[in-house]
């Protein structure tokens, strides 16, 4: 079932809760590692941490070994060179099992956003698993020392009993507060953190502890009912939770318990119970595999898609899917079962970890040889040199980006799509870090009002710039126009943020409350020391309405919120511009164009995809009198089709954000459209 949940959901089928399969997975390796483990203890007396980390080493390291080797070759074979760095560090990160780590970190890198999913994001889970089994046996060895050696050796079960118990609870109770409180104030890091899924993994210990007393307390029927509560749970969850429902959290408690209470079924099997349907034969056997294709599958589902550069139809990702049992089929039986079945290593403790040593340094092998193919990295560019002043450009400064806009022996060619440019600045492999400003977007978590200052800053003239990243795309030319002008320029922007007081607006599907605690601290500390002139940008983002959550009911809200939000502005005697949203072309721009270096038209997006009229900013700004609106969108899009490359320059960083030096190019037209103080 956890398996064939994710599977369903990577396809592309429309099974939005299908994710909750990481959470049955983690239950079940929760009790069945600790049913190991105190089976040991029970026929021993002791524990070794050393051979648990052997079996561990045998059992999951040989097949994860072969798929990160796969996956490194694919790599280079079929997936555009631009995503190698990033594949290759995924490479060593699954390679090490701090994969979720990475994931937690890229996932609230704001500089990720449009960037294609990697083909090893689906390790994050075992990399949870691996981190939990450093800790949980340890905490084992420590439960046995505190029930003693006597009573262990005269087989008392309830020291060892309460001790486990103790000890689980001890790592469970504060993993599940921290999983509530983190989901709500930063859900990417609170999705991937090992620290909100202990307690998961310790419910299937809770269970293995008290499976033993099961039968004396659980009929046979009783267990059937409850085995059929617990699966019909579970299967409701997968379609009642979505990725607009605050997950972990208290939401994981859902799909965790039922996986609990139908593996405490199972304890009492009953003929009508849930092995009805989960002990049929395909079950069986898509179970047995359930490892080989979780880790086979999402590799090939983003390789294709990678391959043939767009994303896959459903029925195209279920064809992927099923052709992934082959590799999964070949594993299991070439690799995976006979590593694990091996007489040579049988008994063999240091053996068996050498092999899985082995196993680790043969991914780090692969995570070099593809970072070594993306060797050496191209470097962002130097700064321009702008004249401001709508005169002739320096003259060692290129005709670069927006400046050919201006060519008059161009006339209408500039600007239109060509199909190959003879260098393009920056080089598309560096195109995310050609991103000024970028250091100063607030991330989720952060509501501190602090600006970043340049400019000159010890100037008596102030302008801020205020919004999202979409505002901070701006500081390159506005950082340009403040030195010449001697502005100081401070820059407050945060990730995913519509600077509007008294709303609240969705990220993620999900309220964002941090956003609206940021916004009313930045307008009291604007307040306090009013700017000379406020410039203020965003995207259009949906609010959270008790009724619906849509674009539609978001206009007039946010309309009205922008025009008091700027109403103290103006009151403050603050001059205030507002810089219309820039075309968003909704592909990864950079991916595209190192992919079709000779026919950068295959990158070009038509002027209505990317363009969006009509939004509450510009009609907020509209029906302000004392509100200027600047539109540069013919700057960036002059023709009927957005060309990715203008004048040898790189229009866009992502799929959505221009980079620094194509921003810098429109220097001159922003100055000459801003009021003059």
């Amino acid at each position: 079932m956890a398996v064939t949940l994710v599977l369903v959901l990577h396809a592309g089928i429309p099974l939005a809760g299908g994710f909750i399969g990481v959470d049955v997975f983690f239950v079940i390796s929760g009790f069945l590692m600790t049913s190991l483990l105190l089976r040991e203890v029970a026929a021993t007396g002791t524990l070794s941490l050393a051979g648990f980390y052997a079996r561990r080493a045998k059992r999951l390291l040989p097949a994860a070994a072969t798929v990160l080797l796969a996956t490194g070759a694919a790599t280079l074979l079929l997936v555009p060179p631009i995503r190698w760095p990033d594949i290759g560090k995924d490479i060593l990160a699954s390679a090490l099992y701090v994969q979720n780590w990475r994931l937690a970190e890229v996932a609230t890198d704001y500089n990720a956003e449009g960037l294609s999913k990697s083909p090893l994001q689906h390790f994050w889970t075992l990399a949870v698993e691996e981190q939990y089994y450093v800790v949980w046996p340890v905490l084992l060895l420590l439960a046995l020392a505190l029930i003693g050696r006597r009573r262990r050796r005269e087989g008392q079960r309830w020291p060892l009993t309460l001790a486990s118990l103790f000890v689980l609870l001890v790592l469970a109770v504060p993993s599940l507060a921290w999983s509530i409180h983190l989901t709500s104030t930063d859900p990417s890091a609170a999705y991937f953190a090992t620290s909100t899924r202990l307690w998961e993994l310790s419910v299937g210990g809770v269970v293995a502890i008290v499976a033993i007393y099961v039968p004396r307390v659980m009929s046979p029927l009783a267990g059937a009912v409850v085995g059929w509560l617990g699966l019909t749970v579970l299967l409701t969850s997968a379609f009642l939770i979505d990725e607009t429902t605050p997950f972990p959290g208290t939401a994981a408690a859902y799909p965790t318990v039922a996986t609990a209470v139908i593996i405490l079924a199972g304890l009492v099997p009953h003929r009508w119970g849930p092995t009805l349907v989960l002990g049929l034969r395909p079950l069986q056997w898509v179970g047995k595999l359930s490892y080989s294709l979780y880790l086979w599958h999402w590799p090939m589902l983003v390789i294709v898609a990678a391959a043939l550069a767009r994303d896959l139809s459903a029925a195209e990702g279920v064809v992927v899917v099923l052709l992934a049992t082959v590799p999964a089929y070949l594993s299991f039986r070439l690799i995976e079962d006979p590593v694990r079945r091996s007489r040579a290593l049988a008994g063999h403790t240091w053996r068996t970890l050498r092999v899985g040593g082995a196993c680790t340094v043969a991914g780090a092998v692969a995570s070099a040889v593809v970072l070594g193919a993306a060797w050496p990295p191209a470097t962002p560019p130097a700064p321009l040199a702008i004249s401001l002043g709508g005169g002739p450009q320096p003259s060692d400064a290129p005709k670069l980006g927006a400046l050919v806009l201006d060519t008059p022996a161009l006339g209408d060619r500039a600007g239109a799509p060509v199909s190959r440019a003879d260098s393009i600045t920056p080089d598309p492999l560096v195109a995310l870090r050609d991103n000024v400003g970028d250091e100063c977007v607030k991330r989720l978590d952060d509501v501190s009002p602090e600006p970043c200052v340049t400019g000159d800053v010890d100037s008596s003239i102030e302008v801020a710039l205020v919004g999202d990243s979409h505002a901070a795309q701006w500081a390159a030319p506005l950082t340009a126009i403040a030195r010449e002008r001697e502005w100081r320029l401070s820059i407050y922007a945060k990730q995913n943020c519509t600077y509007a007081t008294g709303i609240t607006v969705a990220y993620d599907a999900r309220p964002y409350p941090q956003c609206t605690t940021w916004s009313g601290n930045v307008a009291s500390a604007l307040a306090s020391d009013p700017p000379d002139l406020v410039i203020l940008s965003d995207v259009f983002r949906k609010i959270v309405d008790p009724e619906q959550l849509s674009y539609e009911a978001s206009f007039e809200p946010l309309r009205e919120s922008y025009e008091t939000s700027w109403g103290s502005f103006l009151e403050s005697g603050a001059n205030v511009v507002v810089l219309k949203d820039t075309p968003r072309p909704g592909i990864d721009v950079p991916a595209c164009v190192s992919e079709h270096p000779d026919d950068l038209t295959a990158c070009a997006v038509s002027r209505p995809e990317a363009m969006r009229d009509g939004t509450p900013l510009e009609a907020a700004a509209k029906s302000l009198p004392r509100v200027e609106f600047i539109n540069l969108e013919n700057a960036v899009c002059p023709t009927r089709e957005c060309s990715p490359v203008i004048g040898d320059a790189l229009v866009y960083r992502d799929s959505n954000h221009l980079t620094s030096t194509y921003a810098l190019t429109l220097a001159p037209r922003l100055y000459a459209a801003l009021p003059k103080l």
